[in-house]
């Protein structure tokens, strides 16, 4: 799973539980690798909120990983979401006919 289960350290190997945006990916492991996507940058997850949640106890076995944003996502996004609901709106339109529905 993403290239590594397990991190050296000190002649060990530690398997690790992986966290994609929140999600948990991997179910196993002795430490937390929380890796937070170009799309949470781009909803404004910053540097610092990961600093404070990894100040908390329960968060001392967790590694912070955040992705850079990509230029141009913000603008992707908004284009997909704004095709998807114009496809949304043909598929519910009762007055289409059978062929527009299946295009959509």
């Amino acid at each position: 799973m993403l290239g590594f289960e397990k991190i050296p350290h000190k002649g060990y190997e530690f398997p690790v539980r992986i966290f994609f945006d929140e999600q948990r990916i991997t179910n196993e492991g002795d430490i937390d690798v929380r890796i937070a996507s170009p799309l949470a940058a781009v909803e404004g997850l910053k540097v610092s909120d990961l600093e404070n949640k990894s100040l908390r106890p329960e968060m001392d076995q967790t590694l912070f990983v955040l992705s850079d944003r990509l230029p141009g996502l913000g603008e992707q996004l908004r284009a997909f979401i704004a095709m998807r609901t114009v496809i949304n709106i043909w598929k519910g339109n009762p007055h289409a006919s059978e062929e527009a529905r299946n295009r959509s």
